[in-house]
């Protein structure tokens, strides 16, 4: 019987947002590279170093709203970081591009389009982004010329997409735009708080919204704090009213959608800190690529990476999943046997069922490895110079490679990991060459 699981969000500031379940962690819109208010027109505005991992420091996917600054600037860090697939508009993509991030983790998408991204799905829909004096903001074509660090105005939107996730086949959350009916139905929405009274009303019947989470309310120019530790507001965009610039008030916009609908709970999370939405998911039972449920708790699964010794070096054992055909070489594509624990499954036993699954070896002397990473645990096996792989469904192909090619071609980066750790730990004198 599949165990529920937990999904588990991370407001990250501005519209940031992370949403993890079980081994996938997406994040939306990564902004913590804040920069002074003139930047925006003098000089040129970079993330700083390390600082989008060490907020997130691990990552599946990375999806992009749209190419601005406060939605893009630090996402190509934490891409190269964590080895995150990159999703966005053709405007994304390239600033993604031209900012270092390795072509094969880049990924353009369009509405319309359904993505699997481990754990969840997410529906691709367009938005409509808010205007200044009648006109998109910073809109059109990127400049020619681009380099890095690039100028704010650099940053420019083509298209503002939307995303809805889905868990267990089920919608769960979906991002609002500037166009109340253009959101997409879930039990949870998140959207920003300066909107008119008529806005929400309509959003909220648009949606079917159970939960509203308050986002995009921070002060873009100034430095977040520790988790826990609220921000200050930014400034609400000019009204007529008095005073005629107030702050942001997410006590207000409570107060407001109560009145609306007084059924409606809006949660507003201190950033950095998770928040439990599997009372809103249905606990959803995620299951494998071939319907088989996983484990809802830690360790989730395992890698087994299997090694022989050949002509005086070490070979490494790469698998290649025909998930997406035999041409595709970017995220998942290769990389040691691994799979998900099932229920009440040893973690032990999920690493040798894998290995004989996928590789038709037997794990008589199969050992894990040291390390502290308890959600998915490495193993390692040394096999016979001869030994014969039996690939199952789940693999159209397989090579034996010095472990240098085996790390280049295993993406994202958690995954050549594990062929490091395991190098590391049986003495490849390979190893040096890579760590030096």
């Amino acid at each position: 019987m599949p165990e529920s699981g937990k999904v588990v969000l991370r407001w990250l500031g501005a519209a940031g947002l992370e949403l993890r379940a079980g081994w996938t962690t997406v994040v939306v819109d990564p902004f913590f590279s804040r920069f002074p208010f003139w930047r925006l027109w003098l000089g040129r505005v970079s993330p700083i170093t390390g600082l989008a991992s060490r907020h997130v420091p691990r990552c599946s996917h990375i999806l992009v709203t749209h190419a601005h600054w406060d939605h893009l600037l630090d996402a190509p860090d934490l891409a190269k970081a964590t080895g995150a697939m990159v999703l966005g508009s053709a405007n994304t993509c390239r600033l993604a591009q031209a900012a270092g991030v390795d072509s094969r983790t880049i990924r353009e998408v369009h509405p319309g389009d359904s993505v699997d991204l481990g754990a969840f799905r997410v529906e691709v829909f367009e938005t409509t982004h808010g205007t200044v004096l009648g006109r998109p903001y910073n809109a059109g074509p990127l400049p020619p010329g681009l380099r890095f660090p690039a100028r704010a105005g650099d940053y420019r939107m083509d298209v503002c997409l939307g995303f809805r996730f889905f868990v267990g086949g089920k919608p769960l959350l979906s991002l609002a735009g500037e166009k109340p009916e253009e959101v997409r139905p879930a039990p949870i929405v998140a959207v920003a708080v300066h909107k008119r009274p008529g806005y929400y009303r309509r959003l909220l019947e648009t949606s079917g919204a159970r939960v509203v989470i308050p986002i995009h309310w921070d002060d873009l120019f100034r430095s977040l704090g520790p988790a826990g530790q609220q921000p200050r507001p930014m400034l609400h965009p000019p009204a007529l009213a008095w005073p005629p610039l107030r702050r942001m008030d997410v006590g207000v916009f409570r107060r407001l959608l109560s009145d609306i609908r007084p059924e409606v709970q809006v949660i507003t999370p201190q950033v950095f800190e998770e928040c439990d939405l599997s009372h809103w998911s249905g606990l959803y039972h995620e299951r494998t690529y071939d319907g088989a449920p996983v484990s809802g708790g830690p360790p989730y699964g395992c890698a087994v990476v299997v090694f022989r010794r050949s002509r005086g070096r070490f070979e490494y054992l790469a698998l290649h999943r025909s998930h997406e055909g035999p041409g595709y070489d970017s995220n998942w594509a290769w990389g040691p046997a691994a799979g998900a624990r099932l229920p009440d499954e040893t973690v032990d036993h999920c690493a040798a069922r894998e290995l004989k699954e996928e590789t038709g070896l037997s794990a008589d002397t199969c050992v894990q490895a040291s390390g502290d990473n308890r959600d998915w645990p490495v193993y390692w096996l040394e096999a016979e110079k001869d030994a014969t792989v039996r690939l199952s469904r789940e693999h159209d192909r397989y090579a034996w490679l010095p472990l240098a090619e085996a790390v280049a071609l295993s993406l994202p980066a958690l995954v050549a990991q594990e062929y490091m750790s395991v190098a590391k730990e049986i003495g490849d004198p390979a190893i040096k060459e890579m760590v030096t």
